[in-house]
């Protein structure tokens, strides 16, 4: 659960200070918010193993800053070019990156949509 990527950063007078501030307000945010489901997850038996994905994204003037977790996407839409701005955080996108499976092979692959990362359970 970090901040993946700075876009069109700020005027570099203000982004050390901003990033910095956004990025603790953004951690302490996720942390709350990952605490309480997983206190609701653990208060009922029928929620237990409960999690759930989150993206966010600050804007500010020109730039932007992201924080995510899990496989929700994030896309930057320019024109008609849209760029996928987050990868997930499942086992099939982990055996990609490590090149043990293609992306062909991973639109078929068992473990595609196992998170690796959830709000509340890891």
């Amino acid at each position: 659960m970090l901040i993946e990527r700075a876009l069109n950063p700020w005027p570099s007078s203000q982004i050390a200070t901003a990033t910095a501030a956004a990025t603790t307000n953004a951690k302490a945010g996720f942390q709350k918010t990952s605490d309480a489901i997983r206190e609701a997850a653990q208060a009922e038996r029928a929620r237990q193993g409960m999690g759930c994905t989150l993206d966010v994204v600050l804007l500010r003037g020109n730039g932007a800053l992201l924080a995510h977790v899990g496989d929700s996407r994030v896309y930057l839409l320019r024109g008609t070019a849209l760029q996928q701005l987050t990868d997930d955080h499942t086992v099939g996108e982990m055996l990609r990156e490590a090149g043990v499976i293609t992306a062909e092979q991973l639109a078929r692959h068992p473990q595609r949509g196992v998170l690796t990362r959830a709000m509340g359970v890891f």
